[in-house]
C-alpha cells in the first residue's frame, strides 16, 4: 500500500498529524503583519497575505498618501539584514530589536545579548557606496497608521527609514523630515498625532528612500471620536511592540547615514517654525472660508469612511469636507493642512483624501 499522498491543505495522513503535538513543531509559523511598505519608491499594502500597490484614481502608483498616525514607538528600532537587498524577497531580519536595547524574543540566535554591545551597531561596521561609515544594523521608526479616508481600516505598521528621521534642511520647508515634523506639530499645539491628517511623500531629490511629512488638516470631531479609541487599543500596541516584523523594504541598504545631530532640533524648531507658519497661514485663511462656507461637504467624512472599498480601490473623501472648526487653536497646524489640498486634488487615490 502506497503512502504517497498528494501534498496540500487537508491531505495530512492521520498517522502523521497524530504523531507530533503542536509543541513538537520545529517549523516556525508564518507570521504576517498588516503593513504599509514600499519598494522602489512605490507604496504597498501588505494585508491578509496579499500585497497591493497603492494607486491613484488613474491606477498609477500614488505619489502621496494621506494617513492618520495612530501612535509611534518613541525610541528607534533596529533591524539587521544579511546580504544585499533583493526586490520581492521579503526575507526576515537576521536580528532585530523593537526598543534598540535587547534583541526581539523572536530572534533565535541574536548577534549579541544587547544592542549596546553588538558589533553591527558600531559606526563603521558598514561603509556605504558613497564611502561614509555607518552601521550594519540600521535604525528605523515604527509607527501605526490608517488611511485618512477610511479610519475603520485595519491599522498598518510602517517602518520609517533612518534617512527620514532628521534633516536640518527641512526645518523651514513645508515638507519635513520626521523629527522636524514632530517639532512642528508640538510648536503648533498638537499633543497627539491623531489630531491631524498627515501627508507623506518620497523625497525624489535623492536616490535612496527618504520620506517627507506635512500636516494636511485637522481631524474632525467625528473622526476624533473614532481615533480616540483606536490609538490606545490593544491592536495598535501589539502592532508596534510585537515581535513580528513587517515586510522588508529597500531602505537603508545604500542610503547614507542619517545625521546624528538630532538633539538641537527640538530647541531650534519652535523658533524657526513660528515665523515660517504665519507666512503660510495667510493663504490658507483666505481659502478656508470658501471650504467652510459650503455646508454640503461637511457630513462627507463619515460616509466615506464607511463606504470606502478595501485595498487597491479608491479611498476618497471630498477635498473641501475636512475644514475643521479647531482652526482657531494653533495657527501653524491650520496653515499646512489647507495648503496641501488644492495642489493634490487631481491625484486623489487609494490613500489620498
Amino acid at each position: 500500500m502506497s503512502n504517497i499522498i498528494p501534498f496540500g491543505q487537508g491531505n495530512v495522513p492521520a498517522y502523521v498529524s497524530s504523531f507530533f503535538t503542536d509543541d513538537d513543531s520545529n517549523i516556525a509559523a508564518k507570521m504576517t503583519i498588516p503593513a504599509l511598505s514600499f519598494r522602489g519608491k512605490v507604496w504597498r499594502i501588505v494585508l491578509d497575505d496579499k500585497e497591493d500597490v497603492v494607486t491613484d484614481r488613474e491606477g498609477n502608483p500614488a505619489p502621496t498618501i494621506k494617513v492618520v498616525i495612530l501612535d509611534q514607538i518613541k525610541k528607534n528600532s533596529r533591524a539587521f539584514y544579511e546580504g544585499q537587498y533583493v526586490a520581492g524577497e521579503n526575507k526576515p531580519p537576521r536580528c532585530s530589536s523593537v526598543d534598540s536595547v535587547t534583541p526581539d524574543a523572536s530572534i533565535a540566535e541574536p548577534i549579541a545579548s544587547a544592542c549596546a554591545s553588538c558589533p553591527n551597531a558600531v559606526k563603521g561596521s558598514k561603509i556605504t557606496p558613497q564611502g561614509k561609515p555607518t552601521t550594519l544594523c540600521s535604525t528605523n521608526k515604527r509607527v501605526a497608521i490608517v488611511p485618512a479616508a477610511k479610519l475603520d481600516f485595519p491599522a498598518l505598521l510602517a517602518r520609517l527609514p533612518q534617512t527620514s528621521n532628521w534633516d536640518k534642511n527641512t526645518e523651514k520647508s513645508e515638507w519635513k523630515a520626521w523629527a522636524q515634523y514632530m517639532d512642528f506639530l508640538r510648536a503648533s499645539g498638537v499633543t497627539n498625532t491623531v489630531q491631524v491628517v498627515t501627508s507623506i511623500k518620497f523625497d525624489h531629490s535623492v536616490e535612496y528612500p527618504k520620506l517627507l511629512f506635512k500636516a494636511d488638516r485637522w481631524t474632525t470631531p467625528e473622526e476624533l471620536q473614532v481615533l480616540s479609541q483606536r490609538w490606545k487599543s490593544a491592536e495598535v500596541r501589539d502592532l508596534l511592540f510585537g515581535n513580528q516584523t513587517p515586510p522588508e523594504t529597500d531602505d537603508g541598504y545604500d542610503a547614507p547615514e542619517a545625521p546624528a545631530a538630532q538633539v538641537p532640533a527640538p530647541q531650534a524648531a519652535p523658533a524657526q517654525q513660528a515665523p515660517a507658519a504665519p507666512s503660510r497661514a495667510r493663504k490658507p485663511r483666505e481659502a478656508a472660508p470658501a471650504q467652510q462656507a459650503a455646508p454640503a461637504p461637511q457630513p462627507t467624512p463619515a460616509p466615506a469612511q464607511q463606504a470606502a472599498p478595501a485595498t487597491g480601490a479608491l479611498w476618497d473623501e471630498e477635498p473641501a469636507a475636512p475644514a475643521p472648526a479647531p482652526q482657531a487653536a494653533p495657527a501653524p497646524a491650520a496653515a499646512a493642512p489647507a495648503t496641501s489640498n488644492a495642489g493634490l486634488s487631481s491625484l486623489l487615490g487609494s490613500w489620498d483624501d
